[in-house]
């Protein structure tokens, strides 16, 4: 029993970044004395304390990017397009009139809602 123990603190040793730690330890013997496991806990407490400060990392970025698309969002809605009875569809070059369009706002593009899958197919294929 002792060898076994031995060796589940050997494989727990070698392989704890790849294992739950918490179930593992659980199925070592209570009487088992700390000492023998004590480099294996710090082990695993500075590799658990890396990851968490690497996932507040990335967190911290996806909420930075968040707030970059929720700023370019809300400055993008805000822009005005004005349409008139000269405005043009950039992909027929007919008149919009009172016809559903379709803003792009990276170039301000405006065409008719009919064209824009095929003015989208266009842009895509460049």
């Amino acid at each position: 029993n002792v060898l076994e123990v031995e060796e589940a603190v050997k494989i727990l040793a070698e392989h704890y970044s790849r294992m739950d730690t918490s179930s593992a330890l659980d199925l070592l013997s209570d009487e088992l004395d700390v000492k023998k496991i004590f480099p294996i806990l710090k082990a695993i407490f500075s590799h658990n304390k890396t990851r968490s400060r690497r996932n507040q990392v990335t967190k911290s970025l996806y909420r930075i990017e968040n707030l970059r698309v929720r700023s370019e969002y809300i400055r993008t809605r805000s822009k005005q397009v004005r349409i008139d009875n000269q405005t043009k569809c950039f992909y027929c070059s007919r008149r919009i009139g009172n016809a559903a369009f379709v803003r792009y706002p990276k170039n301000e593009v405006v065409v008719h809602y009919v064209c824009s899958e095929n003015f989208q197919a266009s842009v895509d294929g460049i």
